[in-house]
């Protein structure tokens, strides 16, 4: 819904505003999440490196529908398997069998044929500023996910409480 409202036009002009569109799901989120945690086992800030990242993340994939389309964004998407390998090998340190680059290089293959098999129909449609935002996207949604992971492992944080932290954190950012 959110990605929708970011790439349809409304009498002739798209919403420019995602971090309002952020702010509810965030503020929704953490409403709801709030009725399950019984007790917090985790301490509030650890919440906020990954809160920090997936709003880093949001904006990009939000404002980057202003500069392309939404199925470059999807193929992004996609590929995002790549960078969450990467900054869970270099900054978290974590080994991966070999097997696993392997299917992120060929899905990443196969995403690649995909757009460049079509990228005249697209080629209007990805702005250098965009695909920087997608690469924020994906970078920023890399490191939230490895942080959450690492939250997982440290304090065996349980899964409403990591949402209502992280989106707690992302209401004050």
């Amino acid at each position: 819904a959110q990605e929708r409202i970011m790439s349809i036009e409304y009498e002739g002009q798209r919403f420019e505003h995602p971090a309002v569109i952020i702010f509810i799901s965030r503020l929704a989120a953490a409403t709801l999440s709030e009725y399950f945690v019984k007790k917090q086992s985790t301490p509030l800030f650890k919440f906020s490196i990954a809160s920090f990242t997936n709003v880093i993340s949001s904006i990009c994939q939000y404002t980057a529908l202003q500069y392309t389309i939404f199925p470059i964004v999807v193929i992004f998407k996609s590929l995002k398997v790549i960078p969450v390998l990467l900054v869970g090998k270099f900054l978290f340190k974590k080994k991966y069998k070999p097997i696993a680059y392997a299917l992120a290089l060929c899905l990443s293959i196969g995403v690649a044929i995909c757009l460049f098999s079509r990228f005249n129909e697209y080629s209007n449609t990805l702005s250098v500023f965009g695909l920087m935002l997608l690469s924020g996207y994906v970078f920023a949604d890399a490191l939230t996910s490895q942080w959450q992971a690492y939250l997982y492992k440290e304090y065996e944080t349980p899964p409403f409480e990591m949402m209502w932290g992280v989106n707690t954190c992302s209401l004050l950012f």
